[in-house]
């Protein structure tokens, strides 16, 4: 319907409404913006769902703020600028009792020192009801100074994190991996708090800083560091920054652990692919689904998980090699499915043959055997027994029947 398919009139009304979900976030009183409250509210749960559908006009008015401006037929009120600043246009989120409007860059730093981080600072009313919409890689994200919402259009799944208040931190760390503050302990002397899981995160974290004076996101004993997820690189490899959540674990923000990029140039937590590739696939049946990126399903390759994906290669050639050979078998390696044209396994015929047949991981020796055709697997379901998954050369028979179970496999 927002895509004007049924008419324009349509397109106009639920472009209308999905706005008008995403910014009554902006609305939201104080008393309904803690974390058990929100999540009951009816407004989040439809802005989470308009964020599944958004498009590229609803991120360019929306973030502009010619949305929130037009609604009211009022015109969009103007915004305080850094005093810091000459050029007029960086705007200001912060006031300080002492030092006057500030954008976020000089509030950083002019508060860094001890004598000036007790200072009374506030976000100004215009930050709060400001919204932040982007839409990339198929996810829509919307921040606001108390929230980060974000939604995949494709799994339908979500992640929404909840920010500190007006109150701006005065604690002398903050962890950046959970974002935990404090004034003792590890967070006194370092940016990691004591957590087991941030402790964890930091032995594998390269501790570097870029050029642009945030802390590299990748990995430790990288020959090149992970482009700052901060949007401070300009990298054009990089498609993703760092509040975009994990795709493969869909719980955490990308800088909420060490992350790597990907030759695809997608970028995900790297003790996530670890998981991933240790896990492998799910079922009896040997798919290669999980050695895919999640998000353009191109192969998954990077340096530092070569040696979890050096068997997984080898076992996706062995699976190719021996369907190959049960189609041209069975004299089906000329099928309709791999000749005709814009069918999907056109001119694939290993795709075709991998789809066709089912192959399993012996339970004794470890190899994939053939154990029929996959609609066969579909019947079954997943409810199976690791130890019952035993190759013909493996199976508890005489050795002459061994020997022509071998071979007919074999072939």
């Amino acid at each position: 319907m927002a895509a004007g398919r049924l008419s324009e009139a349509w397109a106009s009304i639920t472009k209308g409404a999905v706005a008008e979900n995403i910014l009554n976030l902006t609305k939201l009183g104080e008393n309904y913006r803690s974390l058990a409250t929100c999540l009951k509210t009816p407004t989040l749960w439809l802005a989470l769902s308009s964020l599944c559908v958004l498009d590229q006009d609803h991120v360019e008015r929306l973030s502009s703020g010619q949305w929130a401006g037009n609604a009211d037929g009022q015109q969009i009120p103007s915004r305080p600028t850094c005093d810091n600043h000459d050029d007029g246009e960086t705007l200001a989120i912060i006031l300080c009792s002492i030092c006057g409007n500030m954008c976020a860059d000089c509030d950083r730093y002019l508060h860094l020192h001890r004598r000036t981080q007790n200072h009374q600072r506030q976000v100004f009313k215009e930050e709060e009801e400001a919204i932040r919409v982007d839409l990339h890689e198929g996810c829509g994200r919307t921040k606001l100074f108390w929230i980060m919402a974000l939604a995949d259009s494709k799994t339908l799944k979500a992640m929404v994190e909840f920010r500190e208040g007006k109150s701006m931190a005065t604690a002398a760390g903050t962890c950046r991996f959970c974002g935990s503050v404090g004034e003792s302990g590890l967070l006194a002397i370092g940016n990691v708090c004591g957590d087991s899981e941030c402790q964890e995160h930091a032995l594998a974290a390269c501790a570097k800083s870029l050029s642009c004076g945030h802390v590299c996101g990748g990995i430790r004993n990288e020959s090149c560091c992970l482009p700052c997820l901060h949007g401070c690189s300009n990298d054009p490899t990089l498609k993703q920054d760092a509040d975009d959540m994990c795709m493969i674990c869909f719980t955490e923000a990308l800088s909420c652990a060490p992350a790597i990029q990907l030759r695809c140039g997608h970028v995900f937590h790297l003790h996530c692919c670890r998981n991933v590739l240790v896990k492998r696939w799910a079922g009896p049946r040997i798919t290669f689904g999980f050695s895919l990126c999640p998000i353009c399903k191109t192969v998954i390759d990077h340096p530092v998980l070569r040696e979890l994906l050096d068997p997984v290669c080898n076992l996706y050639e062995d699976v190719r090699r021996k369907a190959m050979m049960r189609l041209e078998y069975e004299g089906i390696h000329k099928a309709e499915a791999i000749t005709t044209p814009g069918a999907r396994f056109f001119s694939d015929p290993a795709g075709y043959a991998m789809e066709r047949y089912a192959y399993y991981v012996c339970y004794k020796c470890k190899k994939a055997y053939y154990g029929g055709e996959a609609r066969c697997d579909i019947e079954a379901g997943d409810d199976y027994d690791p130890t019952e998954l035993v190759c013909g050369a493996c199976s508890d028979i005489s050795r002459a029947q061994i020997g022509r179970a071998s071979c007919r496999e074999r072939v």
